[in-house]
């Protein structure tokens, strides 16, 4: 059980750092006079990096997609980014 919390912890934590960082990374296009080409690049690039980071520093890194862990994190992930969104453009 302790596990499950850490998982649901760690990924909700994260989805609320991806949307922190895909909120200002976006913001920073926006504001920026850069062509779209280049635009698309720095978010392909931003959000890897980022997913990246994240997939290496979780402690589940060394399990299978399909563990129950993993599914756990990754639905708490899910769910914590479309909380945030709908709240926010409430």
């Amino acid at each position: 059980m302790k596990s499950y919390f850490l998982a649901i912890l760690i990924y909700s934590f994260l989805g609320y750092l991806w949307y922190i960082f895909s909120h200002n990374l976006i913001n920073f296009v926006n504001e920026n006079d850069i062509n779209i080409i280049l635009s698309f690049a720095i978010l392909l690039i931003g959000f890897t990096l980022f997913f990246e980071i994240c997939r290496r520093i979780s402690p589940f890194y060394s399990l299978k997609f399909n563990h129950p862990l993993r599914i756990t994190g990754i639905l708490s992930f899910l769910i914590c980014v479309i909380l945030i969104v709908v709240i926010d453009y409430i």
